[in-house]
């Protein structure tokens, strides 16, 4: 188990948390999506801590399932990450918030960070080796 490339994973999954939600790329759209207006837009560190606990728990299992599988190349990694995402991340986003009656773009935005953070988490685990 490469600990190192588990802190990595959880570093990289903020950074493009950071940036997904940015004004830079989606958060005017994605605030518009959920129907939250500017006054209602806060920020607290609860969502932040636990998305950190969350990516480490994520980072841990999958770097078992890279182990179990033999992921060794940034392809092994990539299509690793693709199908953790295709079978798992995104039908449940999708079908939470299809019931909770968020917008298509919601989901969109939501899936779409889902899935370049789970592809850049399998190829890092896949090609990091521990020395």
């Amino acid at each position: 188990m490469n600990y190192l490339a588990i802190v990595a994973v959880v570093v990289l999954r903020q950074v493009i948390g950071f940036l997904w939600y940015s004004p830079l790329l989606f958060l005017q759209a994605w605030k518009e999506s959920v129907g939250l207006d500017e006054g209602e837009f806060v920020l607290s560190a609860t969502p932040f801590i636990a998305d950190i606990f969350g990516s480490f728990f994520m980072a841990y299992v999958l770097s078992l399932v890279v182990e179990k599988f033999h992921c060794k190349t940034i392809e092994d990694g990539a299509r690793l990450g693709f199908m953790v995402w295709l079978g798992f991340m995104g039908p449940i986003l999708a079908a939470h918030y299809l019931f909770i009656g968020f917008e298509f773009d919601a989901i969109a935005i939501d899936a779409g960070k889902e899935l370049v953070g789970m592809v850049l988490s399998g190829i890092i685990l896949s090609i990091w080796r521990k020395k």
